[in-house]
């Protein structure tokens, strides 16, 4: 016999834009430790996409870095209300990119 499906209750718009917030705010962080990094000489991007972005300058490896993390999370936070495996997803995604800090 089968359970019958949980009805979902969607996240609230402020749980989703804080988290959101915090994914972009880890992209920022992540893109000015990168600059730093590559300032000292004592690391490499390892991303093609983003190594060529930097290629061109820091300003471009920023502008390039922080519109598509903005844009892959905006994408997210709008669907997320809608659709439970989006938020599953924006969740994911975010806890991952705070856990490779830990590193």
């Amino acid at each position: 016999m089968t359970r019958p499906a949980t009805p979902w209750t969607p996240p609230g718009v402020l749980r989703i834009f804080l988290v959101f917030l915090l994914f972009n705010v880890l992209n920022l962080f992540d893109a000015w430790a990168t600059i730093e990094l590559i300032r000292g000489q004592s690391d490499i991007e390892w991303n093609p996409f983003m190594r060529h972005a930097l290629e061109r300058g820091e300003t471009t490896f920023l502008l390039v870095k922080l519109a598509t993390g903005a844009a892959f999370s905006l994408t997210l936070a709008l669907l997320a209300r809608w659709m439970r495996w989006v938020w599953y997803v924006l969740i994911a995604v975010t806890l991952v990119y705070a856990a490779t800090f830990g590193f």
